[in-house]
């Protein structure tokens, strides 16, 4: 998608650090943020995750200038930018609707942050071509778009957002619009290009596989502030909350005595005292017993692997009903359908609490 070439002018760029400081916001009686406080370094790509609601998307609007904040401090490097105008903060941003001018060619939709800065035409040229080359769409400068795919248009608006040369760019859902094929080809792109130009970006989505795939952090949040920031890793094996681990991929809850070790072979518990474990998919185990305590009900084939739902025999009051699991798919035949099972743990449990 880039070059060195095209990336040449950009490179000049200095990455931004953000940095959010109790920052919060209320439309009327409804409070969106409450003193969220978040950190962005130079360079870094941060991706902000979670429900409906949550207020990721009002964070990054605060941070546009699109939004005011009720109270709080937001600082790019070190100056505080909620009293400056949102031409004048150095920030681009892309949304999921691509905002594209209709009547404008790609050239000049490319350009129109540069004719409003009054650049010079030579330099316009210059950056309309580099930046066309940048988004893998050379040659396209006189399309409307109307004439392009979802995709395109989309590398169209980060070409008009990258014009401008911004120390910070912001994407607001911006792929959720597209097919899952386009979807996923875009989001490496923009990660590649994120990585060669250094650019400090923040990035909101829903989707947990985007975040997970893109970020080097992921901040999710809940209830209008941040529940766990992490690397994607920590956050899928570690996370911090009960929150966190149901979000973030798929679990199970399987009940298991209050401070007992954790268990390699796992029976149901029917009372007492229990804590919860929250297991993922790929670390649980189905083996063919006549005395195991589930039987498959379904198989979802995923490719590599299949995902079979097990379901536990007799009533629990707490923990899960039902189990998934993840087999090769080349394994499925041996797992059935309707064949009586037993449960084991091949890996630790990405979180413990008391039930």
């Amino acid at each position: 998608m880039t070059s060195t070439a095209a990336t040449a002018h950009l490179r000049g760029t200095t990455a931004a650090r953000i940095e959010y400081t109790a920052v919060s916001k209320k439309f009327g009686d409804t409070t969106v943020l409450t003193g969220l406080d978040l950190t962005v370094e130079p360079g870094e790509f941060v991706a902000l995750l979670g429900p409906s609601g949550c207020g990721k998307s009002t964070a990054l609007r605060i941070l546009a200038g699109f939004e005011t904040a009720s109270s709080g401090t937001l600082t790019v490097d070190g100056r505080d930018v909620l009293r400056v105008p949102a031409h004048r903060r150095g920030i681009g941003m892309v949304s999921q609707s691509y905002s594209l001018f209709p009547n404008l060619s790609v050239a000049d939709n490319v350009s129109f942050g540069l004719v409003v800065r009054r650049e010079s035409k030579s330099r316009r040229v210059a950056k309309l071509t580099s930046l066309l080359d940048l988004v893998g769409l050379p040659g396209y400068a006189d399309r409307f778009p109307a004439q392009l795919s979802g995709g395109q248009q989309q590398r169209v608006a980060l070409a008009r957002a990258l014009a401008v040369e911004p120390r910070v760019l912001l994407l607001d859902e911006p792929l959720s619009a597209l097919d899952a094929r386009v979807r996923s080809s875009l989001r490496e792109e923009i990660r590649n290009l994120q990585l060669r130009l250094g650019i400090t970006m923040l990035f909101v989505t829903h989707d947990q596989d985007e975040a997970l795939a893109m970020a080097d952090r992921v901040a999710v949040m809940r209830g209008g502030g941040i529940e766990q920031i992490d690397q994607p890793g920590v956050l899928y094996d570690q996370p911090s909350t009960d929150f966190v681990a149901r979000f973030v991929g798929t679990t199970n809850q399987l009940a298991v005595a209050r401070g007992a070790a954790i268990p390699d072979l796992w029976v149901p518990l029917r009372e007492g005292d229990r804590d919860l474990l929250y297991v993922r998919p790929e670390l649980l185990m189905l083996e063919e017993s006549d005395r195991g305590c589930a039987h498959i009900v379904s198989h979802v084939y995923r490719g590599a692997t299949t995902r079979i739902t097990a379901k536990i025999e007799g009533s629990i009051s707490r923990g899960s009903s039902e189990i998934k699991v993840d087999v090769p798919s080349a394994s499925v035949t041996e797992l059935p359908i309707g064949l009586r099972v037993r449960v084991r743990l091949t890996g630790r449990p990405a979180l413990r609490v008391e039930a």
